[in-house]
């Protein structure tokens, strides 16, 4: 049923179950659309094979049960119960997925972990910051077009990257962070989204690592780049890759390493030498004193800092954790 749509939808992307809008759907659902309903949502190919966290399942289940049973259906459907019945005996996982359906009927697919640390790192969760970039990509997609663009600080579910290849017609995409198990779980993801690809394997260097991938318009590669370690002779970064924009989502937040991320970018910026090279950051402001003293860093070494406005950009990829007002967007460009 075309109702079921939005409700599939939000539980795909991991919706808190409190602000799901199933209208009046639950008021009087007959039998065989109440199968349509759990086959739509719980029981969804893409939950089937990649699925949702077993906590958020159970409570999406057992809130259709009780709504139900509030406005009296005659009949539940054996299916709810025994598919709740599975939930509660399956083993908790250390990862599970959310699923974004992007533009027409593109998902984006992501697994991320239950943890909020894990093996030391919070890089292995979906960040505010990162959604509301991929928002502004996709809003925005003219403004990537024909862009060779190099993210920093990734993370490990590729969202940034994915939203530019599903939504722009930019030429190249490069990911990059430095962790090995968030590189491995970034790998993961994009191996997810991208099982149609043709995959050129470039490990032949610490900086170039993992995988290329290609399809008929965009190059989109993987790189272990600290950003310590980048200096002004990066043959092979330049050889691979002819960058001329570079974005960024919540890597601003401990001030020990901004030396390292200021230094990395000036170099970037030099080896390049293109006027129209740009860097956009996003940016949750937890403390705005630490990031005035990053921005104050980068003016110190000739970068200027404007504010993007992102009053306008649809939220078509949700952020189902904490509200996304404290995100703010920049754009950075170099004055050599």
């Amino acid at each position: 049923m075309d109702c079921f749509e939005n409700i599939k939808l939000n539980f795909l992307s991991g919706i808190a179950v409190k602000h799901i809008d199933f209208k009046d759907i639950l008021t009087n659902l007959e039998w065989n659309d109440q199968e349509s309903l759990i086959e739509a949502t719980i029981l969804h190919e893409r939950n089937l094979k990649y699925p949702l966290r077993k906590d958020y399942q159970i409570a999406f289940i057992k809130h259709i049960i009780h709504q139900l049973e509030l406005n009296g259906v005659a009949e539940i459907h054996d299916k709810f119960y025994e598919v709740l019945g599975e939930k509660i005996k399956e083993i908790d996982s250390e990862f599970s997925y959310k699923h974004f359906n992007v533009i027409g009927s593109e998902f984006i697919s992501l697994k991320e972990s239950n943890s909020f640390i894990r093996d030391g790192t919070t890089g292995l969760k979906l960040w505010p910051a990162a959604v509301t970039l991929s928002n502004y990509i996709i809003s925005n997609p003219d403004e990537f077009n024909d862009k060779s663009i190099l993210e920093l600080g990734s993370g490990c579910t590729g969202l940034v990257g994915l939203a530019l290849l599903k939504s722009s017609k930019c030429k190249q995409i490069f990911l990059s962070d430095c962790h090995d198990t968030v590189v491995n779980n970034l790998i993961e993801n994009i191996n997810l989204n991208l099982e149609k690809y043709n995959i050129e394997n470039l490990e032949s260097s610490l900086l170039i690592r993992q995988h290329l991938y290609i399809n008929n318009s965009c190059e989109m590669g993987i790189l272990n780049l600290p950003w310590e370690e980048i200096n002004d002779n990066q043959d092979e970064l330049v050889e691979k890759c002819k960058i001329n924009m570079i974005l960024a989502a919540d890597i601003v937040y401990d001030s020990s390493i901004f030396e390292a991320l200021v230094s990395c970018l000036k170099i970037i910026f030099k080896i390049y030498c293109d006027s129209s090279l740009q860097f956009i950051l996003s940016q949750t402001i937890r403390n705005q004193e630490t990031f005035d003293e990053f921005c104050e860093l980068l003016k110190t070494n000739l970068f200027d800092v404007a504010e993007l406005s992102i009053e306008n950009v649809e939220r078509k990829i949700p952020f189902v954790n904490e509200p996304l007002n404290d995100v703010k967007m920049f754009r950075i460009c170099y004055n050599k």
